[in-house]
């Protein structure tokens, strides 16, 4: 059977998550002899490309000799994370919601509306649609009543994330921070300030060269950010960047990730980080699912000195901070296994044309 996994989005969606999302289906189906898969795009990054071609049953195609193929086969299926392929309309659509419409960077109302309806659209035409986990199923519950039944829970875990080594990792350091230490921090805007506040009584205290990285959804976001700190006195500490531009060695090289702010679309990130072994700290703001209560360390954000004693903390306790990153590691196995014995469907074993 061949199967077309579509890597573009209409979503803000980094191209890394789909990258891998895509790696994930297919080591899911290596178990599976019947399965042949088109990955559809115009480019992919070296090693997602090699780990992809490792595959004798991928092929790479971009979108019109894909759309040319489809339209000559009786037997196909499509996954995608908010696309379509032209002429495939009368095979099986599988949709995979990696972000919801809410964080599209449009700026107008109308374009608001019209990321809703695309949105909509993608469900009411998907054959199924999936949750990877808890927290998406709650987010399309929650947003989308009318069209829950028509939203399953499937399995799919993380799979063949690239083995970093500690060159490349220090190479991503020294790109981003000069090769400082630091934390990431993704806070949303209006926090800001007081996230500024509480790492200065932490340089304080501490006297280090430890930097922090802010990443941000939109350009927009990052530029009033770096508005909000003209004249803070530890600017030079201070980075910003974009999540689409975070990679898995800047990932991978910081002592502990702060989510002031995490819708579901954070997820993988958040998966990613502890499987790198990197402790999670989580704002009680956060709604979190039950099932993710001990994926990190959580506590008050804006509760006075709260975040600065806990940058100390990290900063000065090694032991401290890799038994934060091992109670994440236990909680996952723990939460992938209830997921995977409460969950039907394997993909991509059980999609079916």
């Amino acid at each position: 059977m061949r199967l077309f996994l579509l890597s573009d989005s209409s979503y803000p969606i980094p191209r890394i998550v789909v990258y891998q999302k895509i790696l994930d289906i297919i080591n899911a189906g290596k178990a599976s002899a019947h399965l042949h898969y088109y990955i559809v795009g115009d480019h992919f990054p070296t090693f997602y490309q090699d780990a992809y071609e490792a595959h004798s049953n991928v092929t790479l195609l971009k979108k019109y000799p894909a759309e040319k193929l489809i339209s000559e086969v009786t037997n196909a299926i499509v996954v995608h994370f908010g696309s379509s392929l032209k002429g495939s309309q009368q095979f099986p659509q599988y949709f995979i919601p990696l972000s919801g419409p809410g964080w599209a960077n449009n700026n107008t109302l109308f374009q608001r509306l019209q990321s809703w309806i695309t949105f909509k659209r993608f469900i009411k035409k998907a054959t199924s649609v999936f949750a990877t986990n808890i927290w998406t199923q709650s987010y399309l519950n929650l947003n989308l009543p009318k069209k829950s039944n028509t939203i399953q829970n499937a399995y799919l875990p993380i799979s063949g994330l690239p083995q970093l080594e500690w060159v490349s990792i220090s190479a991503a350091k020294q790109e981003l921070t000069q090769g400082a230490d630091y934390y990431l921090a993704l806070i949303s805007v209006d926090h800001f300030v007081n996230t500024l506040k509480e790492f200065s009584i932490f340089k304080k205290w501490q006297h280090t060269s430890m930097a922090l990285v802010f990443v941000w959804d939109t350009p927009q976001q990052m530029e009033q950010a770096i508005q909000l700190q003209k004249g803070y006195k530890y600017r030079d500490a201070i980075v910003h960047t974009l999540i689409q531009d975070l990679s898995m060695e800047e990932l991978a090289g910081t002592y502990a990730i702060l989510w002031g702010q995490a819708p579901f679309d954070k997820i993988p990130w958040m998966e990613w980080a502890i499987q790198f072994k990197i402790p999670l700290m989580l704002d009680t703001a956060i709604l979190l699912p039950d099932s993710f209560a001990n994926a990190g360390e959580i506590f008050n954000f804006q509760e006075s000195t709260a975040l600065s004693n806990h940058f100390k903390l990290y900063y000065k306790d090694e032991v401290y901070r890799q038994t934060r990153a091992n109670l994440g590691s236990q909680w996952y196995e723990t939460y992938q296994k209830e997921y995977a014995q409460n969950t039907a469907i394997r993909i991509p074993i059980d999609l079916h044309s």
